[in-house]
């Protein structure tokens, strides 16, 4: 009987959803929409990856400036790639003052003097407010450069200060041909000191021909931006299906529950199957295009699927217990707005982890969505863990488990008769 009255009541609010269609194709609309925004603002599946533009301004105009605005370029099929324009000082400041640029680079008269004599020296950088993921790349690039640079400095500050000196150069413009062989020989002794703990192991080649693999189609930059989007979505649609308590409540169902020969639990099992048929319905229309416009294996779309939708069933279950403890609809929906946005804030739905502070970024994996998120990456990516994907999981099916619990017993007590 109980079994019967789990499925009439799935049935029920099926019916239910089904006489209110334009709330259905919303939420059948959240993802596509979104994810179909995403893509065409980063130029489809095909679509040329984003390129950061620096603006140099080489004050300083030596080698080791030159060497920095070299570094920036990188390979051709780097991820972010960069394009580096020098131009002078006003000319830049008025472009990116126009949003023309990803970010200004100023380097500074004395720059490379003071690098190789250990005093300090400042970098100005100034990015384009406009723009999020790409000057956030840039200033992390110059972040490593400075880590980069104090353990060079540590190495052969002291080799190169001892050769050079205040030693004036040739007439030239060159050091004395003897400094520079004395810092060359002290670099060498430095390298060879350095040498059986910096430098790799010195190996044999072997060479064996393979047949040559194809190439992996290039894949959208909007695919960092999918599973955010996917979890933005089931958050919102999450909250929506966790109000329909309030209706129940307040159409006296919930008081005609408790005094059938019912358990409160298979009513609210009966509902819970219905809002995974939903959700799932949902979702398999989202990961079915994502794989066709992404090119998504289908074995781990389908995975990313199932997995998903345990992670749906998940917040439809916090968001069940967050509203049964409200004292009201209007403050159940405040309760759920004020949980859903910092999860989404901070979980990477609104913006991907790689363009986040740090401290963002160690925060926010400590979400709920935030760590199914990283999972769900793996999984489209194809690189899931099989023992971390069973682990996470597990996790995820005990934590529904116990927020059932806590909602039947909820449910139950004073939300139904108070």
């Amino acid at each position: 009987m109980t079994v019967g009255f789990v499925w009439l009541t799935a049935r029920r609010d099926l019916r239910r959803r089904a006489t209110d269609p334009g709330a259905l194709l919303l939420w059948f609309a959240i993802p596509v929409l979104m994810g179909g925004l995403m893509t065409l603002a980063m130029g489809g599946r095909q679509g040329p990856r984003p390129q950061a533009h620096v603006l140099l301004v080489d004050e300083d105009d030596t080698f080791l400036s030159r060497f920095l605005a070299s570094s920036f370029r990188g390979p051709a099929d780097a991820e972010f790639p960069v394009r580096v324009e020098t131009v002078g000082r006003g000319e830049g400041e008025a472009r990116i003052a126009k949003g023309d640029g990803t970010a200004l680079l100023i380097v500074p008269k004395g720059f490379s003097e003071a690098l190789l004599e250990d005093q300090p020296t400042t970098l100005e950088l100034i990015t384009n407010p406009s723009e999020t993921l790409l000057p956030a790349f840039v200033e992390g690039f110059l972040d490593v450069v400075a880590d980069a640079t104090f353990y060079l400095q540590r190495l052969v500050g002291d080799p190169y200060r001892r050769s050079f000196g205040d030693r004036p150069l040739t007439a030239s413009g060159r050091h004395d041909p003897a400094a520079t062989a004395a810092f060359a020989a002290q670099a060498e002794e430095l390298s060879q000191t350095l040498e059986a703990t910096v430098f790799p192991p010195r190996i044999q080649l072997v060479t064996r021909l393979e047949k040559e693999k194809e190439e992996a189609p290039p894949q959208s930059f909007g695919l960092l931006f999918l599973p955010g989007l996917v979890f933005m979505a089931l958050l919102f649609i999450a909250q929506g299906m966790a109000e329909d308590l309030w209706v129940e409540r307040e159409s006296g169902t919930l008081r005609r529950v408790l005094v059938a020969p019912r358990r409160v639990s298979a009513f609210l099992l009966g509902k819970l199957m219905a809002g995974l048929v939903i959700l799932g319905a949902i979702l398999a229309v989202a990961m079915g295009l994502a794989a066709l416009v992404y090119g998504i294996a289908w074995p781990a779309a389908t995975l990313g699927w199932a997995f998903t939708l345990l992670c749906g069933l998940f917040f439809l279950l916090v968001l069940d217990l967050t509203y049964l403890f409200a004292s009201g609809r209007r403050t159940a929906s405040v309760l759920g707005s004020m949980l859903i946005f910092p999860m989404m804030m901070l979980g990477g739905a609104f913006f991907p982890f790689e363009a986040m502070p740090p401290w963002m970024v160690a925060v926010g994996r400590l979400t709920p969505n935030g760590w199914a998120l990283l999972q769900l990456k793996a999984i489209l990516a194809g690189s899931a863990v099989p023992l971390t994907l069973l682990a996470t999981s597990l996790a995820l099916g005990l934590a529904c488990l116990g927020l059932f619990w806590a909602a039947q017993r909820r449910l139950r007590g004073r939300f139904a008769i108070g």
